[in-house]
């Protein structure tokens, strides 16, 4: 064995074994996986024709520096789409989040309000007018019955099972877009009874 070939056989040693020291940050999942978490999914009844669950995802929020560290917390995504471009998903946060209604293409985006069991959404879309598929359309995050609960104990407390939901969606008409948030539930039975999450409030 000459000495590049030793080189080269070491190299893909230790890049093999960092890859495999890695935490384990995110993996693909079935919805029988979001059934198994103790925080709220939701997900929706309503999808347009054509569409099916084309992802979902797990991951794990970094624990903080004064939070039990035994503690994990797991986070959500999903993605329903059809085989053009039509699609859309929930994406899930527990702290650190951003203002969801903003756009590249301000001057071809529009604002509305719409009103949904989770409580008022706002949105923002493109291009303008109420009419017509849109290229893009997102709501502004949204807080679960488990965050309003952990919210209320303080300032300072942070959330374990309190959830932010920002849905998103492309290629769909506003009318279709509202129909299938209003769809949304708790895929767990036994948090379907929980009360409603509320918007958060608006970012100026």
């Amino acid at each position: 064995m000459n000495r590049n070939r030793i080189k080269r056989t070491t190299y893909w040693l230790i890049v093999g074994f960092l890859v495999a020291s890695l935490p384990l940050c995110s993996s693909a999942a079935t919805l029988d996986d979001l059934k198994k978490l103790e925080i709220i999914c939701f997900v929706p009844s309503y999808l347009p024709d054509g569409f099916k669950l084309k992802s979902a995802e797990i991951t794990y929020d970094e624990v903080g520096p004064d939070e039990n560290k035994e503690l994990r917390f797991p986070l959500y995504s999903l993605e329903y789409g059809d085989s053009g471009k039509r699609t859309f998903s929930i994406e899930s946060a527990r702290e650190g989040i951003g203002d969801r209604n903003i756009m590249e293409d301000e001057e071809n985006a529009e604002e509305t309000e719409i009103k949904t069991p989770l409580g008022p959404m706002y949105l923002i879309y493109r291009p303008k007018e109420k009419e017509g598929r849109k290229d893009e359309i997102k709501a502004n995050w949204i807080e679960d019955a488990n965050m309003n609960v952990e919210k209320a104990k303080g300032a300072d407390s942070h959330p374990v099972l309190g959830r932010f939901h920002g849905i998103s969606a492309t290629g769909i008409t506003l009318e279709e877009f509202t129909k299938i948030v209003q769809s949304l539930h708790p895929i767990r039975e036994d948090t379907a009874a929980t009360p409603a999450a509320v918007k958060s409030p608006r970012s100026k």
